[in-house]
Parts: structure tokens; C-alpha cells; sequence
């Protein structure tokens, strides 16, 4: 019997993959360790292995399919074994077998059925994360058609229809031709990371009330601290960088006194989390990643500047374990290497705040508070997006000027 390759769950709440590319084609001769293809998901690149020697005697997808875990992806087995018959999408045979994320043996697994062979009348097949959405979001899921195996109802189906929800329809009768294309125009559609974060975006704006208030912190000490620390001949200490003692700041100054911002709310419970699991936006080529550093407020300055470059280069790599994206609490930005003063962050749904960090910029302020002098003074522009429905402007600008206060005597703070 043909060995069947399925696509791998990369974590809970993977649910698909983009086949980014297939590393064989049919006919060729493999071993359990050949890589079949590459594939990406919203958080990573990842290979695909035979997992059984033999020749490839059929692949079931094309490059840039978008394939739900657990479907079938290619069959090996002997030269000339007919497999025209296999490859219709199955649902896992056990919610064991899900969670553990493996195929079942061959021998054990039942005849593959017909897309719709062997489902109850009127029941609905969905996935539970599309359950959970569908209710919340007053989506119908009788008579809609999923992408799923056997047609099951996945969470991007009930996002789709929320989003043509959203757009509305088009008056009967409009003229809604497209028009000719301009000569050298090119259409690309979206695809794997970029198309997540699309659907995560729309999703943040569509499900928070955000806002955003900027302050400016005296950068001087910052300053002064960094420049030891890059004199100081030590290559670790020499590599810690302005973003780094910004994260020690805002580990720092969330708890024990501002818990609200340290939060997730998802439409109908607060959630406050006793530590800070802070997220950091790495750009990639691939395009924005955040991984998340875990009881950052727990770690040195030294710990934290090393932890965080450790993610950044995985993320980099494409080879950043799904698991360490999940779970932040507080999220941090940092457009000021790129030349940026202030921005907008979009919130890192279902969080309530997140931090963006600009340039430092010379400011004038009062020389020792006589209005009659005027110096100016290394300031860092700090811009904090929070959700209106949570958090109101006050507290949140009383958390922004304590973590200015921490940042301006940030030596004291890691004296502590």
C-alpha cells in the first residue's frame, strides 16, 4: 500500500499551509529523510519530509495551494502502483492523532471515503476556532461550503464571509465590469505570511476601538548607558542596543500598577496576565513576525538584549518554533532605526496595548524650568495604541509618562 504524506500540524492553531515548493516531482526516488517540499505558514517556513523510502508516485497539490494540516499532500510507494484512486481530503481519523500532529499507520486507517460519504444529514462540519468565530460574529454556517477536508468548515471560510459582510454587495443593476488593464500592470495575489497578517490587521481594527497617544522621554541617560556599553570591550555587553533597554523599561514599568495594558480581551472577557510576555516585531523577508519573549520583567538587561537576538535571527531564518509566537501579552514595535519619529501601531489582537517606538529627536524644552532658556534635549518619541474599550486616554497616558520616568533614569531601574 502507497505511503501517504500528509501536511504536519505546526502547532494548535495552525490550520493550513502554503506549499512554497516542491522539492521532487512524481517518479523520483526517495528516502524517508528526503525533503519533499517547502512550506509556509503564517509564522514560519518549514520542510516536509518523505517519512518512507520509495518512489513518488503522485503529488496532490500544486505550489501555492494553501493545504489544511492533516490533508494529504503526495503518495510514495513501489514504481507503477496505482494510486489514481487516492488523495480525497479526509478529516483526521482521531482527535488524538490531531493533537499529536501524525498520520495514521496505513493498515489502520479505514477506506479513504467520498467527499460526502458518511455525513449525518443537516449536520454541520466546522472546525472549533470556526465555531467560536461564526458565534461571535453572528455568521450562519448552515449551507456553506468549507475548504477544508471533505469540505469542512475552517476558520478562514467564516473570516471570508465576515469580510464580504463587510464590503457589502453591489446594487442590483451596477455596472461592476472591471476595467482594461494597464500594459505593464501586474495583479499578484497574496499568499502565506503576507495574507495572515492582512486577515490579522483587518481583524484587529474590525474587533477593537484603538487610539493612540504620543509622548516624548528625555533619552540623555539612554544614551550615555548605551555608549559605556559599546565601549566596553565586552562583546555582549558591547551588542546591547537602545531597543533592548526600551523592552527592559516596559518589562519593568507594566506591573504591578498598570495590569489593564498588560491584558487580552477578546469582545466579551478581560483577561489579565500576572506576567509580561512581550512581543517583538522582527522584520523579515518574508514579512512581519513577532516573536515573544517570555517573563521578560524575570530577566536581566543582559538576559533580555541576548534573548531577543536569538528570536530575531530565527525569525530571520524562517525557522522560528511556532510555539515561541504565541502567547505575548504586550507588544513592542521599533521604526526608529528607519528613520521614522511617530506612527500609528496597529494593537497585536487580542492584546489592548502596544508600544511604538520612534527616533530620538532634539527637542526643545526649558533649561531648569526658567521659561526665559531654551535647550534642546535628546528625546525618544514613544507612541502608545491602545483599546478605547478597555483602556481609557488617562490611564494609559499615566502609563506612558511612567515609562518615560523609568526610561529618563534607566540606570536606577537596573540597579534594582
Amino acid at each position: 500500500m502507497a505511503h501517504e504524506v500528509v501536511m504536519p500540524r505546526f502547532g494548535s492553531t495552525v490550520e493550513s499551509a502554503v506549499i512554497v515548493e516542491w522539492k521532487v516531482k512524481e517518479g523520483d526516488t526517495v528516502t524517508e529523510e528526503t525533503v519533499l517540499c517547502e512550506v509556509e505558514t503564517d509564522k514560519a517556513t518549514f520542510e516536509v519530509r518523505a517519512g518512507k523510502a520509495g518512489t513518488v508516485l503522485r503529488l496532490l497539490h500544486a505550489e501555492g495551494e494553501d493545504v489544511p494540516v492533516l490533508s494529504p499532500l503526495a503518495f510514495i510507494g513501489e514504481p507503477g502502483e496505482d494510486v489514481s484512486s487516492e488523495g480525497v481530503p479526509r478529516e483526521a481519523t482521531s482527535r488524538d492523532e490531531a493533537a499529536a500532529g501524525r498520520s495514521p499507520d496505513p493498515q489502520e486507517r479505514p477506506s479513504v471515503p467520498s467527499p460526502g460519504e458518511g455525513r449525518e444529514e443537516g449536520r454541520i462540519y466546522a472546525s472549533p476556532r470556526a465555531r467560536r468565530l461564526a458565534e461571535r460574529e453572528g455568521v450562519d454556517l448552515s449551507g456553506m461550503k468549507g475548504s477544508g477536508p471533505r469540505g469542512r468548515i475552517m476558520e478562514r471560510d467564516v473570516r471570508a464571509v465576515i469580510e464580504r459582510r463587510g464590503r457589502g454587495v453591489a446594487p442590483e443593476g451596477s455596472d461592476v465590469r472591471p476595467r482594461p488593464a494597464e500594459a505593464g500592470v501586474q495583479g499578484r495575489p497574496l499568499s502565506g505570511i503576507r495574507r495572515v497578517i492582512a486577515q490579522r490587521m483587518r481583524e484587529s481594527l474590525s474587533q477593537t476601538a484603538q487610539y493612540t497617544i504620543t509622548m516624548r522621554a528625555p533619552a540623555r541617560a539612554l544614551l550615555s548607558f548605551r555608549r559605556r556599553c559599546k565601549e566596553s570591550g565586552d562583546p555582549e555587553v558591547s551588542s546591547i542596543t537602545v531597543n533592548d533597554l526600551v523592552l527592559y523599561a516596559v518589562s519593568r514599568a507594566l506591573l504591578p500598577e498598570y495590569p489593564m495594558l498588560n491584558a487580552h480581551y477578546d469582545g466579551t472577557s478581560l483577561v489579565l496576565h500576572p506576567s509580561v510576555h512581550l512581543g517583538v516585531a522582527v522584520d523579515t523577508e518574508r514579512g512581519l513576525v513577532v516573536p515573544v519573549v517570555r517573563d521578560a520583567a524575570s530577566l536581566s538587561l543582559l538576559e533580555l538584549s541576548k534573548r531577543v537576538k536569538e528570536l530575531s535571527r530565527a525569525a530571520q531564518r524562517g525557522d522560528l518554533d511556532p510555539g515561541l509566537m504565541k502567547g505575548s501579552t504586550f507588544t513592542v514595535t521599533n521604526l526608529g532605526p528607519l528613520g521614522v519619529e511617530t506612527f500609528t501601531p496597529v494593537l497585536n489582537y487580542p492584546e489592548v496595548a502596544i508600544l511604538g517606538v520612534g527616533g530620538i529627536v532634539p527637542t526643545p524644552v526649558y533649561l531648569d524650568g526658567d521659561m526665559d532658556e531654551v535647550v534642546h534635549e535628546p528625546r525618544l518619541v514613544l507612541s502608545l495604541t491602545c483599546d478605547h474599550q478597555v483602556v481609557d486616554g488617562a490611564p494609559a497616558a499615566r502609563f506612558l509618562k511612567h515609562l518615560c520616568e523609568v526610561i529618563a533614569d534607566i540606570e536606577l531601574w537596573l540597579a534594582r
